[in-house]
């Protein structure tokens, strides 16, 4: 199904075009607003579109069209002399003085149709938005997303630098760059971005210049390298989630019934939750908030995850009862289900049916996180020196 449409999904800069502009308007309003219910201080509820002070002559409006319908868009705000305060602000622009304005671009506004989700247009929509910025001679890409997309950010080549930001609209988002001329890293990562970046000149010194200016997040995200496919599916269904993986398959009650049951938590944002080295048997799911994992290895700490609601971590110690292998902390205030064995053990004859599911869904979860390390370990030992 992915190449058949792929070759019928034409991308089109829509800025010429009065019907395409306003149909991306209304797919964003669509899926934002309709169905994810998130607030937008933008929003046009009786036109139903959704539009924003960077719809102007600085932004490039992408549509995936196909049989004249619009499936799909993304925005790339360009670099300028004039860029609001907040933008700089929010990207931490100061530290990315050594490129000019002109090279910077930012993406936003990613919008896919429900029918369309696993298919090729959110690939073909990042490729040209990436040939873009490279045909005006960008330098760096920035975007924004939650931290349950980072690690998939991360394998197009995106990288975070700097902390957590509140959007008014969007909430805890996480600031990523994309240095658009280091075919190195994109190589690292199995970007799918790279058979572009072949093509065209490159800058490998920006990887070294990276490490320096940012040794806490110089790890570099190397991950599993999903094909093009899986990379798709992954992406849309982390985006457009409205489930929670441990609870997949339950009734809506059986899960509500088994949070009640449940120890829920409160931890003010900044506070440790588990720490790196101490024994601990219990496992957290975040049902509010976002966390980072940090793990030290000499004298440089590392962020190594970043995690949002309906991830789980503490796992390993849940299932071994070995120490902490990482620490974890929150970036905003947090609402966790703390789980024991011992706990799940108990629940066993009031709720069986429950319990196994969430087994089962922990298994699966498991097996996803152990084949991700595994790739993400040959990964490493097959990367160039």
């Amino acid at each position: 199904m992915l190449d058949l449409l792929a070759e019928d999904i034409q991308i089109v800069d829509a800025a010429h075009d009065a019907r395409l502009l306003q149909a991306a308007y209304r797919l964003r309003y669509a899926v934002t607003v309709d169905e994810l219910h998130k607030e937008q201080t933008h929003a046009d509820h009786l036109q139903r579109e959704l539009r924003d002070d960077c719809d102007d002559e600085h932004s490039t409006v992408l549509c995936a069209v196909l049989e004249g319908a619009v499936i799909g868009t993304i925005r790339v705000t360009w670099g300028h002399a004039d860029l609001p305060a907040h933008f700089r602000q929010q990207y931490a622009l100061s530290a990315f003085g050594r490129f000019p304005p002109a090279s910077w671009s930012f993406t936003s506004r990613l919008a896919i149709d429900r029918f369309f989700r696993n298919g090729a247009a959110i690939s073909r929509l990042f490729d040209r938005a990436y040939q873009l910025v490279r045909e005006r001679g960008g330098r760096v890409n920035f975007c924004q997303c939650t931290p349950a997309l980072v690690r998939l950010y991360e394998q197009l080549g995106y990288r975070r630098y700097t902390q957590a930001v509140i959007d008014p609209d969007s909430g805890f988002h996480i600031p990523m760059v994309l240095l658009a001329e280091d075919a190195e890293h994109l190589a690292r990562v199995r970007s799918p971005l790279l058979r572009i970046a072949r093509e065209l000149p490159n800058r490998p010194e920006t990887d070294g210049w990276f490490a320096r200016q940012f040794p806490e997040f110089s790890h570099g995200g190397v991950h599993a390298g999903l094909v093009d496919e899986e990379f798709t599916r992954a992406l849309a269904q982390e985006m457009y989630a409205t489930d929670i993986a441990l609870f997949r398959g339950l009734p809506a009650a059986a899960a509500e019934k088994f949070i009640a049951a449940s120890r829920v938590v409160k931890v003010p944002a900044g506070e440790l939750v588990v720490r790196q080295g101490v024994m601990g048997h219990e496992m957290y799911l975040i049902l509010n908030g976002a966390a980072e994992v940090r793990r030290s290895a000499g004298a440089q700490p590392c962020t190594i995850a970043t995690l949002g609601k309906g991830q789980i971590f503490g796992e390993m110690a849940f299932v071994t009862r070995r120490a902490r292998t990482a620490s974890v902390v929150a970036l905003t205030d947090l609402d966790v289900l703390v789980l024991s064995q011992q706990f799940i053990q108990g629940l066993t004859k009031t709720m069986p049916a429950t319990v196994i599911q969430i087994l089962l869904n922990l298994s699966v979860i498991l097996c996803d996180r152990l084949n991700f390390c595994t790739e993400q370990l040959l990964t490493y030992r097959h990367a160039p020196d």
